[in-house]
C-alpha cells in the first residue's frame, strides 16, 4: 500500500500494467485487497472493481482467474434485526 492506502495493485490495475498485475498476482498479493484511500478511487473496492470501472477486460479476466471478487461479493453481510415484538 502507499501511504495514503491505495495499494499497489490497484495502480498496476488503473495503470493497465497487466504485466505487473500477473506479477503481484504471482509473488502471493492478495487479489481482493481493498482500498483504503479516502483519497483514490473509492474505499473498500477491489482491484476487479477497479479492472471494471476503467474497462480493462484482460486484466480482469487474470483477477477472477486468480479469484478476483466485486467488493459486493467481499463484504460479509449481517443477518437483518428482527422486527417482531414479543406483547
Amino acid at each position: 500500500r502507499g501511504p495514503d492506502g491505495y495499494p499497489a495493485l490497484h495502480v498496476a490495475v488503473d495503470m493497465n500494467y497487466q504485466s505487473i498485475v500477473a506479477a503481484l498476482l504471482q509473488a502471493g498479493g492478495d487479489v481482493n485487497i481493498p482500498n483504503q484511500s479516502e483519497n483514490t478511487g473509492s474505499v473498500g473496492e477491489t482491484p476487479l472493481d477497479s479492472a471494471e470501472f476503467w474497462e480493462r477486460d484482460e486484466i480482469a479476466k487474470l483477477l477472477i482467474a486468480a479469484g478476483g471478487k466485486r467488493q459486493s461479493e467481499t463484504k460479509l453481510t449481517e443477518p437483518a434485526p428482527s422486527s417482531s415484538k414479543t406483547p
